[in-house]
């Protein structure tokens, strides 16, 4: 994989699959990211509570630590007040589209097409 497929960016992974997250972070550092992940609510917090905010936060909907109703779009932006801090949701329900779409956050249905993935990280 070319190392650059996008601009070199500091990104944050929430996903609670080890698998998932494995691939991910494997994907984005091969393209010359700064990638930092979290399998966890908390461990996002700790993250963004005491290292330079992220330029990007890729997230699976519902991690530990958050409600399944966007509870970790509401703590990210709680814990990066002011930074408007791009946010894209990741599940495997088509249906959490329209509360995506609400919470004023790109969304992408597992598994994920890695193009349009790579696309919103440019």
């Amino acid at each position: 994989m070319s190392h650059d497929l996008v601009p070199a960016k500091r990104l944050l992974i929430i996903e609670d699959d080890a698998d998932t997250r494995a691939l991910l972070e494997e994907i984005f550092s091969m393209s010359g990211c700064h990638v930092t992940s979290a399998e966890s609510a908390d461990e996002a917090i700790e993250y963004l509570d005491h290292q330079e905010s992220p330029d990007m936060v890729l997230s699976d909907l519902c991690v530990p630590g958050a409600d399944k109703d966007g509870g970790i779009v509401k703590i990210v932006r709680d814990h990066t007040v002011g930074q408007n801090i791009p946010i894209v949701l990741l599940s495997g329900h088509a249906d959490l589209r329209s509360l995506a779409s609400k919470l004023k956050v790109d969304f992408l249905q597992k598994p994920v097409d890695l193009k349009r993935l790579l696309d919103l990280i440019r």
